[in-house]
């Protein structure tokens, strides 16, 4: 479904601290953005028990958290749900750690403390990103549609051109496969 104007993408905030939460929520305009945050965890584990049920777009994790810090947790969730962009929050000195963040899929991370105009910028990025990725996904749905619809008339075009002139052997073994007639050249012989 393409991203309407009126229709925000959602995010999740996952810190084991309420204050960065809390100043996450209240540092920039989300609705401006075409955001909302629907969900809240203080850590990898809660985040991960209500995913199914919050199903956000974008997620922006802490990277130190107690029991299983924020990469872990990307890892988890790049791996479970390809979809949702996250976004990692590092310190200065954990910087080079956070890198390891691109390996396991992290959609981008920003130094603490976190400045509005940045935060601003990589979740524009990450809404342009969104909204293309789903473009892109409709336009393919769009074209299986139209070939599944039109299957039955070019497959019926190919066998024509089968009886009607010599094809190339190795184009008429690709074709016989990808109309499911591998079984049809043991039982008939065009001449």
């Amino acid at each position: 479904v393409l991203i309407m104007s009126d229709q925000l993408l959602k995010v999740m905030l996952v810190d084991d601290e309420e204050n960065e939460r809390n100043l996450l929520r209240i540092c920039i305009n989300w609705n401006e953005l075409g955001m909302e945050i629907i969900g809240e965890a203080s850590s990898a584990r809660e985040a991960l028990d209500t995913l199914d049920e919050i199903n956000p777009d974008i997620i922006i994790t802490d990277i130190r958290m107690p029991f299983m810090d924020g990469l872990e947790f990307s890892k988890i969730v790049v791996e479970t749900y390809p979809y949702i962009k996250v976004m990692v929050l590092t310190a200065h000195e954990e910087f080079e750690y956070a890198k390891e963040g691109i390996k396991v899929g992290v959609a981008d991370f920003l130094l603490k403390p976190i400045k509005r105009s940045e935060l601003k910028n990589a979740l524009t990025n990450l809404k342009n990103k969104i909204e293309s990725e789903r473009l892109y996904k409709n336009e393919f749905n769009e074209l299986k549609k139209q070939l599944e619809d039109n299957f039955p008339y070019i497959k019926e075009r190919f066998l024509n051109e089968l009886v009607q002139n010599s094809l190339l052997t190795e184009y008429l073994e690709n074709k016989l496969s990808y109309f499911s007639l591998e079984d049809f050249k043991h039982f008939v012989q065009v001449a």
